[in-house]
């Protein structure tokens, strides 16, 4: 949600793969054409988000960082 917030689905869709190549753990073999794992709320926490606007990976990283 705070990714596709201010923006149309298919370049949040873009962005999220994005975000999953850079920063997912590579799984060989996934279904679906999937080819990484999403990264865990402690890699985007500190995660250079360099595929998103930078108040987006701001927001992104602090929801990250928050206690669950």
């Amino acid at each position: 949600a705070l990714i596709a917030q201010h923006c149309s689905h298919d370049v949040a869709r873009e962005r999220m793969g994005a975000l999953v190549q850079q920063h997912g753990q590579p799984v060989p073999g996934l279904a679906h054409s999937l080819t990484h794992l999403f990264p865990s709320a402690q890699v985007l926490a500190t995660a250079e988000l360099i595929c998103l606007p930078s108040t987006t990976a701001q927001a992104v990283r602090r929801f990250a960082a928050t206690p669950a």
